[in-house]
């Protein structure tokens, strides 16, 4: 798999949550390597699946307070609970996502499908590839932890 192709879509995903929410997680450990499906360590889960002549998945988990804040500064309110309402805010963060992975990806012909937004510890989801993820644990400074997943390979 061409790093570059995973960078692209690792920097677009940080700086569509930056633009969003005007803070920027950073990396707070090294990358690790996961196999197999992944069993959420966080509060809420979002997933992007890929297909085409990229294929696999992305995922970004957040704790509640990374999501609160997430979706509280892109509503411009304070946000008391990881509801409904957040979940459905997160989908639309996806779909910016997805529209600019799109563009910074154009040169490849890749379908990006966002799944329902899974909420708590322990939830799964399974590649539809057979790939390993790499797992980016990272940090919002005013907020707390959030993890992003590239299970990708090239068709």
């Amino acid at each position: 798999m061409d790093v570059n192709k995973l960078n692209t879509f690792t920097e677009t995903m940080l700086s569509t949550l930056e633009t969003t929410c005007m803070a920027k997680p950073y990396r707070k450990s090294d990358f690790e390597k996961v196999d197999g499906e992944l069993k959420n360590e966080n509060d809420l889960m979002c997933i992007i699946e890929v297909t085409g002549t990229l294929s696999g998945a992305a995922v970004l988990t957040l704790d509640a307070e990374s999501a609160k804040g997430v979706f509280g500064a892109m509503m411009m309110e304070e946000v008391a609970d990881l509801n409904e309402e957040v979940a459905e805010g997160f989908s639309e963060i996806l779909n910016m996502i997805v529209g600019n992975v799109k563009a910074a990806l154009s040169e490849e012909k890749v379908e990006l499908t966002t799944l329902p937004i899974k909420q708590g510890v322990g939830e799964v989801y399974k590649n539809k590839v057979d790939t390993p993820w790499l797992k980016i644990p990272m940090e919002f400074e005013k907020w707390g932890d959030a993890i992003f997943y590239l299970g990708l390979k090239e068709a």
